[in-house]
């Protein structure tokens, strides 16, 4: 490998053996993520509808509310509208929603791949780090 990944330890062979198989998994993970969302026709409208955080706020659910459920519906909307008083959004931390804000306008404005990306590129850097100190 070149330089970016001078950093890791071992051997070069072996550094480039460990980037291409994390490289690997982290495809195959978001194709088989991707796949399931499409594939599966069990979206449940009537949850959706009663939840307190959904994506998108209005309207009914799109492709990206298959991936943007939970605490990352909580995530988008602070990353788009900020902390608003008396919402149960003020109980999740500033960093993310400010990163995803932030980097938004590098993917057209969208929160939510802008979301999938940092995270896939966050975590690619945590195992790399990660690797780095166990060798």
């Amino acid at each position: 490998m070149t330089a970016p990944f001078r950093f890791m330890g071992g051997s070069g062979r072996r550094r480039s053996v460990f980037l291409w198989w994390l490289l690997l998994l982290k495809g195959g993970y978001l194709l088989v993520l991707l796949g399931v969302a499409a594939l599966g026709d069990r979206f449940d409208t009537d949850m959706f509808h009663r939840v307190m955080a959904r994506w998108p706020h209005d309207g009914e659910p799109v492709f990206a509310s298959h991936l943007a459920t939970w605490d990352a519906a909580h995530y988008l909307s602070l990353s788009e509208r900020g902390y608003q008083p008396g919402t149960p959004d003020c109980a999740f931390y500033p960093l993310w929603p400010l990163l995803v804000r932030w980097c938004a306008p590098l993917f057209d404005g969208s929160h939510v791949l802008t979301g999938l990306a940092l995270s896939n590129v966050l975590s690619l850097a945590a195992w790399l780090l990660f690797h780095h100190l166990v060798v």
